[in-house]
């Protein structure tokens, strides 16, 4: 289900090299102005058109395709719970794969005139219009941790996503989780534009996001599928207090304790530290080297969660899971 880290890496594809360095750092406000002006257009062609007329680089024309889908494309909750599952017949394979091209293409044109899909829906829309701008983009189809469960086996919640050639370089996105989410039980979706999810790092989209080919973790190291959901999961695609960098494990302590911490470019006021079963565990906080860190003594169970909140009053928002 498609509702739903901090090395630097250097990964070698077939005649491409990605280095987290390499991540460019741009001024996205025109790209993102011109994709929230409201357009209609009747093809995928004169939407990317319109989107990257006004723009000089590969990187902005990205930017510019995602935050358009993002804000203008909703989850399918009805489409999600019942899928199409097209049959393709022919008198040879060219012919199958002729009505595959056929049907897709007829896909995505519905995407874009009813502004909603599922997530191979908004990744093919996505690739769509990097085609038509010129750009180099596939669509990665896997699994995804579920952003409500993440003890949860993700090899029942299959997901797809993006990758985007820049200037040579492959980098990774997900459409579908910059849109927003939906509730746990995919009934009701919630616009919530996160751009944390364009161009995202592979050390932490491979958090959530497990390709079926290895090769489109963009990792020289490339993670296991056993140890995929072992993994801490962390909400780095919300906006309200931006992460810069975060812990990737717990660390042990003296005395018996234990800490994390997280790096934000502009830190919440508080914290809370719960199990899974949502029974608060005591935490202290202090700032150490531009990091918040907590300190707490790790209660029984699998983990802990983590919210932000800017009340003490309000339980806040997720920010993240950290197994024990």
């Amino acid at each position: 289900m498609e509702r739903l880290i901090t090395a630097l890496l250097v990964v070698l594809l077939p005649h491409t090299l990605f280095a987290q360095d390499d991540v460019p750092h741009v001024d996205f406000s025109l790209a993102d102005s011109i994709a929230q002006v409201e357009i209609e257009v009747e093809s995928v062609e004169e939407l990317a058109e319109h989107l990257a007329a006004p723009l000089t680089t590969e990187v902005e024309k990205a930017r510019a395709f995602f935050m358009w889908i993002a804000h203008n494309v909703r989850y399918d909750c009805r489409k999600y719970h019942n899928p199409e599952r097209p049959y393709f017949q022919g008198r040879t394979q060219e012919e199958v794969e002729q009505k595959k091209v056929a049907w897709r293409t007829e896909q995505i044109q519905k995407t874009l005139e009813r502004k909603r899909g599922v997530c191979e829906d908004y990744s093919q829309l996505f690739k769509a219009l990097c085609d038509a701008a010129g750009l180099e983009a596939t669509v990665i189809s896997g699994d995804a941790r579920d952003f409500y469960k993440p003890y949860r086996s993700p090899r029942d919640n299959p997901h797809a996503w993006n990758a985007v050639r820049i200037d040579g370089d492959w980098h990774l996105l997900d459409a579908t989780w910059g849109a927003g989410h939906t509730d746990p039980e995919v009934k009701r979706f919630t616009r919530n534009v996160k751009p944390g999810y364009f161009m995202t790092p592979p050390d932490w989209l491979i958090q959530s996001h497990f390709p079926d080919d290895p090769e489109w973790q963009l990792l020289r190291s490339k993670m296991d599928r056993n140890r995929f959901s072992d993994q801490p999961m962390v909400n780095f695609g919300q906006t309200a207090h931006p992460l810069l960098d975060f812990a990737t494990e717990v660390r042990d302590g003296p005395g018996g304790t234990s800490s994390v911490w997280f790096k934000f470019d502009k830190a919440p006021k508080y914290f809370m530290i719960a199990t899974k079963s949502g029974k608060p565990v005591k935490f202290e906080q202090r700032e150490q080297n531009g990091r918040v860190v907590l300190n707490f003594k790790p209660p029984r169970g699998r983990g802990i969660y983590v919210y932000m909140r800017d009340s003490t009053r309000a339980r806040g928002e997720w920010l993240a899971m950290y197994p024990l």
